[in-house]
């Protein structure tokens, strides 16, 4: 059985060409004494405004990353799924299509 290795953040972004290998080091030194996520220190240190940063994330998690300002959305939609649901599965219904949300 093959085992895919999950890339961390920080490697994403050094082979995007992103950051360097220095800014890397910088940022895993700040998160060892402010325990705040990886992605939040990028941001806070200029590397990746918050959208760049939600496109990489995406990416390491292996989800389409979709920007929301492209969309408008059909309220209508949203009552077709019962908000306990939408919150639990961490969902948000854009659109019909057809027959499909």
């Amino acid at each position: 059985m093959a085992t895919t290795t999950k890339k961390s953040l920080g490697q994403i972004l050094v082979q995007a060409g992103k950051i360097d290998e220095k800014q890397l080091k910088k940022a895993l030194d700040i998160q060892k004494e402010k325990d705040v996520y990886l992605g939040v220190i990028f941001r806070e240190l200029g590397f990746l405004d918050e959208q760049e940063l939600n496109k990489y994330i995406s990416q390491q998690l292996r989800i389409p990353y979709l920007s929301l300002g492209h969309y408008e959305i059909d309220k209508t939609v949203l009552s077709l799924i019962p908000e306990h649901l939408i919150r639990s599965n961490k969902m948000l219904p854009l659109f019909r299509l057809n027959n499909s949300l």
